[in-house]
């Protein structure tokens, strides 16, 4: 079945049109278990643009997607973990959504900590196919960053860094997608506040094997 906070996270997209409503925060735990978060930008579901053959298609289909750079930390971070949790604001219908889940890696071929093959088994999905879609569906300076030297090293002259990316320039976009990375996030959990109301309402979505339990609780 088609999961509930689905249509009511797309409701809220919809009617808030600001573009910082498109970019949640994402909430991790390192391998020493210190907590991480980081502001992400949203890129849709994995539905969206791909079509799974599985037959627990609906699953795959929710998931959210959102990229990184295959080099950052928070792609190690979530290879060694990878729970996680969103926090997701919308000003404008002053609703709150925290989405609890498991946040998996799509990376290059061939990088040493590519482990999607065995941690999203008999999805239907081509992984690299939707992996180069997105990388594709970016501006050409969005594009860029992914050749520019490792994040966090300590920064130098940066006159040489690439500024953009544009269709023609193959041999640039082939290098930058062995630094691209997707973000793939299974929500397991949903906590939704309605500050708008008032009394405020809230209530909890939980994943009950291929169903949901919706519960409204106090706030």
């Amino acid at each position: 079945m088609t999961a509930p906070w689905k249509a009511l996270l797309q409701q809220a997209l919809a009617s808030n049109t600001s573009p910082t409503s498109q970019w949640p925060t994402l909430a991790t735990i390192t391998h020493d278990y210190k907590p991480r978060v980081r502001t992400i930008v949203f890129r849709g579901f994995i539905g969206d643009t791909t079509t799974s053959s599985d037959t627990d298609r609906v699953r795959w289909e929710d998931m959210l997607v959102f990229t990184t750079d295959a080099r950052s930390a928070k792609v190690r971070e979530i290879v060694a973990n990878g729970s996680g949790e969103l926090c997701w604001y919308f000003p404008e219908t002053r609703e709150q959504f925290r989405l609890a889940g498991t946040v998996r890696v799509v990376l290059p071929p061939h990088h040493t900590m590519r482990i999607h093959e065995a941690d999203m088994p008999n999805s239907g999905i081509d992984w690299e196919e939707l992996r180069k879609h997105h990388f594709h569906n970016l501006s050409p300076g969005a594009r860029s960053q992914f050749l520019w030297p490792n994040p966090k090293q300590t920064r130098a002259d940066t006159s040489g860094w690439v500024q953009a990316i544009n269709d023609q320039d193959t041999q640039a976009i082939s290098e930058a997608l062995k630094n691209f990375s997707l973000l793939v996030f299974e929500v397991q959990g949903i906590d939704r506040l309605e500050l708008r109301e008032h009394p405020n309402r809230r209530m909890i979505m939980e994943k009950e094997g291929e169903s949901w339990r919706v519960t409204e609780i106090n706030p």
